[in-house]
């Protein structure tokens, strides 16, 4: 099998507002292409905006106060515009900062030692403060004595050595003042620190609970995350309240790319809030599959796209997408078909990470599994550990040919609870049952993540620090 990096594009118009980069491959169609992804640092900024904005809050009320209740005690409506017209300013001000580099960081959830430490040096850095009061008070006291035994001395030298001593130990209170502060604020400083260090990474794979819809998250270790669809046709604004929320408890700042499998809703409504969203997350990279190059109902998302600054992608058949120990590998669809059902055009991926293998089928149809199934077959591809279940287990999906060719271990099904569509069907979940496969749904358990470690998988359900434990095969 061969394969190449893809370092070449060519500008397309889709359309008068949008310029894409179409990546072309120079091989024949029976050949892989690959795009690999370097490691990114993943260190922590600091904001610094929000501090000094809220400087500006108390000059500016200690004018909009007054002048607000001496207009309601006087009632002079006029007065109220000078409040008006400094809270409009102070928006202003917010909205400018919201565009400045650096204006939202995410640091994630800290970790229990971060949090225990972080207490620990504040305690040390009062009891430090403490001390230090009292050790000046004891030096003054020591001073005054030191005076007083030095009173039997007479004359001029005697005034001399007092201011000298005195002087003096007033010189080393003033030092251990400094000494003190400057420790103690290193402390916070240092505890601060601790809060803001960068997450912990790890091989995982999480399936959140997202309603009657997809969305999968990829990490590795390395860093680098990958988005497979994201959207719901039944919670409304899913990307503010469910994918982005879960982005910043992670930590995550930056995704590298952004995989939609077709142009349904349920498939992409929270990935296009994300790009549309000013949150503080970045996308490298949006796919689509060749399909979706001509097809207007992805407009709405590579507008979105494009005015985040995100990359656009055409992948094929074929195509791998490397980065670290995560690989993608697309099985579907091959070249252009003309299908009337949107779903038959749904973008199939296989992935590794770390050894470990899924299959992302995204609304596949029966009428797919065959092109993906002879598709695996010629790529020596056979046996899946884990599967996530075309369109939320619906009937026409997962075929017995393909369960049985891939013999999946692990099955995940994303669907909403108590669906209208009767997701997922109890054929398919027979089908599933047949095979060997472990069932696991969103709509009974919640968010699903699969920690992948160096011996074996464990499988855990939100919240993680309350969770089931499902050893599946190692890596």
């Amino acid at each position: 099998m061969l394969s190449s990096l893809r370092t070449a594009g060519a500008e397309k118009r889709i359309s008068p507002w949008l310029k894409v980069t179409v990546i072309r491959s120079v091989l024949s169609k029976n050949c892989e292409r690959a795009i690999s992804y370097p490691r990114r640092s993943n260190s922590p900024d600091f904001p610094v905006y929000a501090m000094l904005l809220n400087l500006l809050v108390i000059p500016l009320m200690s004018v909009l106060l007054p002048v607000a209740i001496f207009a309601y005690l006087l009632r002079f409506p006029l007065l109220l515009q000078i409040p008006e017209y400094i809270l409009t300013f102070y928006r202003w001000l917010c909205i400018k900062a919201e565009g400045l580099p650096g204006s939202i960081q995410i640091f994630g959830r800290p970790r229990i030692w971060q949090m225990i430490v972080y207490y620990m040096l504040l305690f040390f850095s009062l009891v430090l403060l403490y001390h230090s009061k009292n050790r000046n008070k004891q030096e003054k006291q020591r001073e005054k004595q030191q005076e007083n035994r030095e009173c039997q001395i007479t004359g001029e030298n005697a005034e001399q050595d007092r201011r000298k001593t005195g002087k003096n130990g007033k010189n080393r209170i003033r030092k251990n003042k400094r000494d003190s502060k400057r420790t103690g604020i290193i402390l916070i400083i240092v505890s601060i620190c601790l809060l803001i260090l960068p997450p912990h990474t790890e091989n995982r794979i999480t399936m959140l609970s997202i309603g009657q819809g997809d969305c999968i998250l990829l990490q590795e270790k390395g860093g680098h995350v990958f988005l497979v669809d994201g959207g719901s046709s039944d919670v409304k604004e899913a990307g503010k309240y469910r994918l982005i929320p879960y982005l910043k408890y992670q930590g995550i700042r930056y995704i590298d790319g952004i995989f939609i499998s077709h142009a349904h809703e349920d498939h992409y409504s929270a990935s296009l809030e994300l790009l549309q969203s000013s949150c503080g997350i970045s996308v490298g990279t949006v796919f689509f599959s060749e399909m979706a190059e001509e097809n207007e109902a992805y407009d709405v998302l590579r507008k979105a796209a494009y005015r985040s600054g995100s990359r656009i992608t055409y992948i094929r058949q074929r195509d791998r997408i490397r980065a670290g120990d995560l690989s993608l590998f697309c099985l579907y669809p091959s070249g252009k078909l003309t299908v009337t059902d949107e779903n038959e055009t749904s973008m199939v991926l296989y992935a590794t990470l770390r050894g470990y293998t899924m299959l992302l089928t995204g609304d596949s149809t029966e009428t797919c599994d065959a092109a993906v199934v002879q598709a695996m077959k010629q790529n020596e591809m056979r046996e899946v550990d884990c599967l996530k279940v075309a369109h939320h287990g619906a009937k026409t999906s997962s075929s017995a040919s393909l369960l049985t060719y891939i013999s999946p271990k692990l099955a995940l099904i994303s669907c909403g609870r108590d669906n209208s569509y009767g997701h997922p069907h109890r054929e398919t979940l027979d089908r599933l049952a047949d095979c060997g496969s472990h069932i696991v749904r969103t709509d009974e358990v919640g968010e699903i993540v699969l920690h992948i470690g160096k011996k074996k998988v464990q499988l855990s359900i939100f919240p993680e620090y309350c969770y089931t434990e499902y050893n599946c095969t190692a890596p």
